[in-house]
């Protein structure tokens, strides 16, 4: 292990890397100041302190072991879009408006200067990480790890990755679970539980087959006299289906030949970081939606994979049947589960063996016709409301909010009317908040409908509203475009910092006082303690910003540009490996959905990235070994030739 560590050093790459984290980790823990004046945003370091030289020096070192070689264009377009998306998230951080790229010719040489000295540092960094990453890749794949260590990692990482991954997890989440008993109601699932219990009525806002489940064991706990172990119940299927995804992702990891240390540090992240095991603890739908989407992404993976991972046919009729089964999950249990299925498994009908395209084919028209039969037939006849699903239009109502606060002028009678029927104009316009589009949803106006039940006065009048804020959108594009972003840059931008419960629940909401539940008393001070560790993690340098919901979105887009440049490279060595980027489709569409949802920068909704970011990881390290082999042959076959 110590030669190891010796070759790491003794590299170039790697030691300027290592200088660049202490720089960075020693201007955090010396308290960058960042502040406001003039009405510029803190993108400028005052140049007074400590920090400033240790931050000037890490810059240094990076742009001079960054540019010792040939300009590399794919990295350089991949750090000018970092480097845009840094200035766009410092305007609407510090704005609300695109001030800084399109606010008047007083901002044009601080906008160029920031782009400028961005992508030189985003460049110096990712280079540099490349370079480091290209340098562990040529060392041994399973150095030698000796004594009680070695023959623990060997047990739990190469004979039985499964079972051993599992029960680690299962076995971590136990703290967890003592002190939150009976686990977390949030108030969504409070809802859903309300709802699944018919003590409320339904809506579309919340997929009802995660509302049936939590209502069916809730409803268990009344029957036995005990609420607590309904509760508890819901919180162990949870941690069971967690602990069990993340105990297929770590065994597609070695599918992979992942190197056994990376994979212990993934298995590290999966059953130590605080995110898991406090959102498995919560009752709430994404706490079965992420586990269910790190599965799809290990099937996605395997799909790809096919003829090397599963040559029998009866392997591939399993992975048929899980296809089916987790992809209809996936779609029941979260609203926007079916973008994710159907805009990326049906692209792996270009990649499968021919043969087996008839059997995926099948997979792909069953799976949304047996969705949308559950969605359009069996859900209308149970649930008890004629609502129009009123989370398509959060963005919509952002950008008619944000219109009728910059233009009040510019509405034509037909319009004002129109909008004066479906919402309260005036309320809408006090309650507009530019990164929280479920508060002006507040001021839509509610009647009551044949079935007795309080439903939008926008139901039934979709078409009517699309026209009028269609025709306002063309008068004043710019408005929109901003209310758009000022929504959704924050997954863009790593310095935001997530919003409301990033950190997670810590404690009970009443079921609107029908399922009243105590939260545990003897384990007070064990959930403290929980609490003050998750915040302990979030402020520490570097891991810390794995909350961030901006670095997660570069992250993926990291190892998307890296599987590009395979597959390019690979095709040009004379390999055929279509499909690389399918298992980075759903991560995608999730960062889209992302953009036009009712808050920015919720961790919440970036689980689904979170969870799957070691697997692409992973992923994208074994196409790269796949082209460095490539590479090595055809050197081998010219010199020979």
């Amino acid at each position: 292990m110590s030669a190891l560590t010796g070759s790491i050093l003794r590299n170039r790459n790697v030691r300027a890397s290592l200088l660049l984290i202490l720089a960075v980790m020693c201007a955090s823990l010396l308290r960058t100041e960042f502040y406001y004046r003039d009405g510029l945003p803190a993108v400028r370091l005052s140049g007074f302190g400590l920090e400033g030289v240790i931050l000037t020096a890490g810059a240094y070192l990076l742009i001079r072991y960054a540019f010792e070689k040939k300009l590399r264009i794919e990295i350089a377009v991949l750090s000018l879009i970092f480097a845009l998306c840094t200035v766009t998230g410092e305007s609407y951080n510090a704005f609300g408006e695109w001030t800084l790229l399109l606010g008047g010719i007083r901002w044009v040489p601080f906008l160029l200067l920031s782009l400028t000295g961005f992508t030189v540092i985003f460049y110096s960094v990712l280079t540099l990480v490349s370079g480091a990453i290209l340098q562990l890749m040529s060392m041994r794949e399973h150095p030698q790890v000796r004594g009680l260590a070695g023959r623990a990692l060997e047990l739990v990482l190469e004979r039985h990755p499964g079972i051993c991954t599992f029960i680690l997890v299962l076995l971590c989440e136990i703290p967890y679970m003592l002190a939150l008993f009976p686990g977390i109601v949030s108030f969504d699932g409070a809802v859903q539980i309300a709802q699944g219990m018919r003590w409320e009525h339904f809506t579309w806002h919340h997929p009802p087959f995660v509302s049936y489940l939590y209502g069916f064991f809730a409803e268990k706990g009344i029957e036995w006299g005990n609420r607590e172990l309904g509760l508890f119940l819901i919180v162990m299927i949870q941690s069971i289906l967690v602990a069990f995804a993340f105990s297929r992702a770590i065994l597609c990891m070695k599918r992979l030949r992942i190197p056994c240390v990376l994979r212990a540090l993934a298995l590290i992240f999966y059953a130590v970081y605080p995110v898991w095991p406090t959102w498995a603890m919560t009752i709430i739908k994404d706490s079965l939606f992420y586990p269910l989407y790190l599965l799809f992404t290990c099937l996605l993976i395997e799909l790809v994979c096919l003829d090397q991972y599963l040559p029998d046919r009866k392997g591939r009729a399993i992975i048929w049947a899980k296809l089916l089964v987790v992809g209809l999950m996936l779609c029941l249990t979260r609203n926007n589960g079916i973008y994710e299925v159907m805009l990326s498994l049906p692209l792996a009908l270009f990649v499968v063996p021919r043969r087996e395209r008839i059997a995926l084919l099948a997979v792909v028209l069953i799976l949304p016709a047996s969705y949308l039969y559950i969605d359009r037939v069996i859900w209308p006849g149970l649930v008890d409301t004629d609502n129009v699903r009123i989370d398509r239009y959060t963005a919509q109502l952002q950008q008619t909010a944000r219109y009728s606060i910059y233009h009040p002028d510019d509405v034509t009678p037909d319009e004002r009317r129109l909008l004066d029927e479906i919402l309260d104009v005036e309320r809408m316009r006090e309650l507009y908040d530019p990164e929280n589009g479920d508060l002006v949803k507040e001021a839509l106006r509610v009647r009551e409908s044949e079935r007795g039940f309080e439903i939008y006065e926008m139901t039934g009048r979709e078409h009517e509203y699309e026209r009028v804020w269609l025709a306002q959108g063309l008068r004043h594009p710019a408005t929109y475009i901003q209310s758009y972003l000022n929504g959704c840059y924050g997954y863009l931008y790593p310095d935001r910092r997530e919003v409301k419960e990033g950190l997670g629940w810590y404690e009970m909401s009443g079921i609107f006082d029908y399922y009243e539940v105590e939260e545990n008393a003897v384990w007070a001070d064990l959930r403290e303690r929980i609490r003050l560790w998750t915040e302990q993690v979030r402020e520490t340098p570097l891991i810390g910003m794995l909350y961030s919901c901006g670095f997660q979105t570069w992250c993926l887009m990291c190892c998307i540009a890296v599987l590009i440049i395979c597959r390019r490279r690979l095709k040009a060595a004379g390999e055929n490996r279509a499909g690389l980027i399918i298992p980075c489709l759903p991560g995608v569409v999730t960062i889209l959905v992302n953009t036009v949802s009712p808050i920015d920068a919720y961790l919440r909704y970036m689980l689904p990235i979170l969870v799957t970011l070691p697997l692409i990881a992973a992923w994208t390290w074994s196409q790269l070994k796949e082209l460095r082999a490539a590479s090595s042959s055809s050197t081998m076959s010219s010199a020979k030739k």
